[in-house]
């Protein structure tokens, strides 16, 4: 057993062999899954890189809301598999396993620094922890998906794992190592946003645990400087760009700063998850569905109860137990410093965006300390021994069977085609009116048969979001009433049916006018079930030509979804 035990460890102490296994298991499984997260996919991930790479920045009118000013760099990769692979999505899908599987070994590096590899009880503990992490809810049903959080947690659990390893052998400490992690969180908060609260995080737990680190001063400047340029470097010239088009680098954020005249004077933010006051407290235990949901759709996942459950009994303990605390976080730099930053990166993302697909690292990472706990309340009596084991393993067993007790955010198992929009065929000059959203996505696959420019009108969101519906205030409505006013050619209208009755209607009355004269038909396409078409009736077998016309003219609230 010994020396099994030393080959097992051989095989995994080579990076380049078990690197290769995590991607190759993490394409295999995102080729079998093909997970997409369908709604900000046909909203604004694929019509981003589209636009950017056909120079359609206000060509396009505000046809994604608040998303359409996102920086398209990190969704270019996607869109070209689109673009040479669209035929066959399990080579689409394979490809954006790869991420799935970087992810997956950076998450063994980190648990190595906490369980070294020594015996096969460390061993079973990296297991556990690797199975009990990738089969959390947004972990899971994001692997191979558009969202780009899994991408995101890969460069950000890259550069924690610097980090935790500078914390464990501060005789190796460097500062640029300290600049090379800033550089990675910087270049990462440049390409998604949503990964502020991991950066803020890593930067507070670095100045709270400056006495872990031998130089302090030189290290935390080299880690934000780091952040800086890695931040410049992908979003540097998106800045630019906002600025040059609405005079605000940040567009639409920061706008009570820059008084950008295409939006109100606010800073706009995204509050719609983010719980009251009270509620922040005992947020794990309401957070899966309901009024005081964390996502988008409804989902079953108990890590949330057990690891906020198991986090609160430890920080008690040791609050009541000083002396212990204090000797704890002397004796234990390494789990003092990863409890300082799950601590921060918990209060951070509750009170910024309290959004479960973004909290992706703090789910992962508390796998480790969840397994670390398994093993060290371990009990000494037989008959205790038994009992453990059976609770421990129900437990894990619940956690680790989400993937076959959820539905997920949507896959495309059943496409032939990753992104399909039937061959309908606009004549050229059409001014395409899309109207709610998530429309945006049809523009790049549209445009590749005729020539027509799209514009945004009510999205809907600014009832949940303050000041979001862009394209219905300010310099942008003006813009669009223009272009609409001067228009000569044929008008189309796309929309999406609204399962809430009074959005439904809300849009219906706002779409009143252009309806008139319109032939309706559901469109054929795999992005979004809910959308519709409606064309000039003198122009309805030219655009549905690919069809059998039964010669009907239908409203919208006659089409059968």
């Amino acid at each position: 057993m010994d020396k099994l035990f030393r080959q097992v460890r051989t095989i995994l102490n080579l990076n380049f062999f078990t690197c290769l296994v995590c991607v190759l298991l993490g394409a295999l499984i995102c080729a079998i899954t093909r997970f997409n997260f369908g709604w900000d996919f046909t909203n604004y991930h694929y019509y981003n890189a589209f636009a950017f790479l056909n120079n359609r920045m206000n060509y396009d009118i505000v046809p994604a809301s608040v998303n359409t000013f996102f920086n398209p760099l990190i969704d270019l990769p996607f869109y070209f598999l689109v673009e040479y692979f669209n035929n066959y999505p399990i080579i689409i899908y394979g490809l954006q396993g790869v991420w799935f599987g970087l992810l997956i070994f950076a998450f063994f590096k980190i648990t190595t620094l906490f369980f070294a590899i020594t015996d096969w009880k460390n061993l079973l503990s990296v297991f556990l922890v690797l199975i009990v992490g990738i089969t959390t809810y947004t972990v899971w049903f994001q692997a191979g998906s558009t969202s780009n959080e899994i991408q995101v947690g890969f460069l950000s659990l890259t550069a924690l794992y610097f980090l935790f390893k500078m914390i464990q052998y501060p005789s190796k400490q460097n500062g640029f190592i300290f600049l090379g992690a800033g550089l990675i969180l910087g270049c990462t908060l440049g390409l998604k946003p949503t990964v502020i609260y991991i950066c803020l995080a890593s930067g507070f737990s670095l100045i709270f645990c400056y006495k872990y680190l031998t130089r302090p001063f030189l290290y935390v400047v080299a880690f934000g400087a780091g952040g800086l340029i890695g931040y410049l470097i992908t979003n540097g010239w998106w800045m630019w760009r906002l600025w040059e088009f609405y005079q605000n680098p940040f567009f639409p954020f920061l706008n009570g700063v820059f008084h950008s005249p295409y939006f109100d004077d606010f800073n706009y933010t995204d509050t719609r998850f983010i719980p009251p006051f009270l509620i922040k407290f005992i947020f794990p235990y309401v957070w899966m569905k309901g009024a005081f949901a964390s996502a988008e759709v409804n989902f079953y996942d108990l890590r949330g109860i057990v690891y906020y459950t198991v986090a609160l009994g430890f920080g008690l303990w040791l609050l009541f137990s000083p002396q212990k605390m204090k000797c704890f976080f002397k004796e234990n730099k390494l789990w003092g410093f990863y409890f300082v930053f799950m601590v921060c990166a918990y209060v951070l993302w509750l009170n910024i965006f309290s959004i479960q697909r973004y909290l992706i690292v703090v789910l992962l990472l508390s796998a480790i300390f969840f397994i670390k706990l398994v093993f060290v309340c371990y009990p000494k009596k037989n008959v205790a021994q038994w009992i453990y084991i059976g609770c421990t393993i129900l437990i894990i067993d619940v956690l680790v069977s989400v993937p076959l007790t959820n539905d997920g955010f949507g896959d495309i198992r059943k496409s032939e085609q990753t992104v399909y929009v039937e061959p309908i065929r606009l004549p050229e000059n059409t001014l395409l009116k899309l109207y709610s959203f998530p429309t945006a996505g049809v523009i790049p696959v549209l445009d590749k048969q005729s020539d027509f420019r799209a514009l945004g009108y009510i999205h809907l969101n600014a009832k949940k979001m303050e000041g979001s519906d862009f394209v219905e205030r300010g310099r942008f409505r003006e813009i669009r009433d223009k272009i609409e006013a001067a228009h000569e050619g044929p008008v189309v209208l796309i929309g999406r049916h609204n399962l809430a009755p009074q959005m439904n209607n809300l849009i219906l009355s706002h779409m009143e006018k252009d309806l008139d004269g319109k032939c309706c038909e559901v469109l054929d396409n795999n992005l979004d079930r809910w959308l519709y078409i409606c064309v000039p009736q003198e122009l309805k077998q030219q655009i549905f030509a690919h069809r059998k016309d039964d010669g009907k003219c239908r409203k919208v609230n006659e089409l059968q979804f």
